[in-house]
């Protein structure tokens, strides 16, 4: 084990100083590797910039170890945007201690303003109407909120699982080719000596074909792994339009709450009537009053 641990080090110190060639995967497959990169990309941060002048990103895992970022973009991006639609806390203008959304509070806040200036203040009445508006559009908001991380964002940590996933069978991959190629140098190495044994290179022969078969084995559960990764496209859309199908229906719902309560509104300029037609009558009223109080008398 220890012998074969040591040929992996020196195969990779050799490709390091470029005087050991490695195996190379087919177009094929290194095309299919670049498509998860790119995959990969979206859900996490680039590589980081000074190791990845050794090790590109292209290569998802190097020989001395997993050089991708925790740091996820898309994930992140997604779980802010339902903290910011989830975030509650405590307002100084409302008088108890629960958190709320901060449509929520403002909301509650003229309710209970509106509510001041009792039933015959149109102003008043308007605060309430649209306070309750604002109290509903949360209660929309948090349902949102919840539907949205059942969905959307369970699939991306679903898929950042996969890709995971993926990246372990690759760092394997890596593990074995380094075994694999170092078995074919030792076994060159053996057939080129001038004192060849027989039991060594029986044993070199066997170690190179022990190498190769699990290279390929390795292999070829790397490349379903990615083919599999691919294929879930579809079911990746199909959760990104039920994302924008739920967006869309909060929207509308908001946009439907506020449109009733405009349809409710009270007019300015009917309301500025009555006021006018109120201060008339007011008048008259006490224009009669103070006649009957003070009667004029003719000579």
């Amino acid at each position: 084990m220890a012998g074969k641990q040591l040929g992996k080090l020196r195969q990779l110190v050799g490709e390091v100083i470029s005087t050991r060639d490695k195996t190379i995967q087919s177009d094929e497959f290194r095309e299919l590797e670049h498509d998860i990169e790119l995959r990969r990309q979206g859900l996490w941060s680039p590589c980081n910039v000074v190791l990845s002048l050794a090790f590109p990103c292209s290569n998802l895992v190097s020989p001395i170890g997993q050089l991708t970022s925790t740091y996820y973009r898309l994930d992140i991006a997604s779980d802010d945007y339902r903290r910011y639609l989830e975030k509650k806390k405590l307002s100084e203008a409302v008088d108890h201690a629960d958190k709320l959304l901060a449509i929520d509070a403002l909301g509650v806040v003229m309710i209970k303003h509106g509510e001041e200036f009792g039933e015959n203040s149109a102003y008043g009445q308007s605060l309430v109407n649209f306070g309750r508006a604002h109290c509903t559009i949360a209660s929309l908001q948090e349902s949102f909120a919840m539907a949205f991380e059942d969905t959307y964002l369970a699939s991306i940590r679903q898929s950042e699982d996969e890709i995971k996933e993926y990246q372990a069978q690759r760092k394997k991959l890596e593990s074995r080719r380094l075994s694999y190629d170092a078995a074919i140098t030792k076994l060159e190495k053996v057939k080129g000596s001038k004192k060849e044994k027989e039991k060594e290179r029986e044993e070199a022969e066997e170690e190179y074909d022990n190498a190769k078969a699990r290279y390929e084995e390795t292999l070829e559960d790397v490349r379903a792994r990615m083919w599999a990764i691919q294929e879930n496209e579809v079911v990746q859309l199909r959760e990104l339009t039920n994302f924008l199908d739920l967006e869309l229906s909060f929207i509308r719902s908001f946009y439907e709450e506020l449109q009733r309560v405009r349809n409710e509104w009270i007019d300015e300029d009917i309301e500025e009537a009555r006021r006018t037609k109120g201060k008339a009558t007011a008048a008259t009223s006490c224009t009669g009053i103070s006649d009957a109080v003070n009667p004029v008398y003719q000579v």
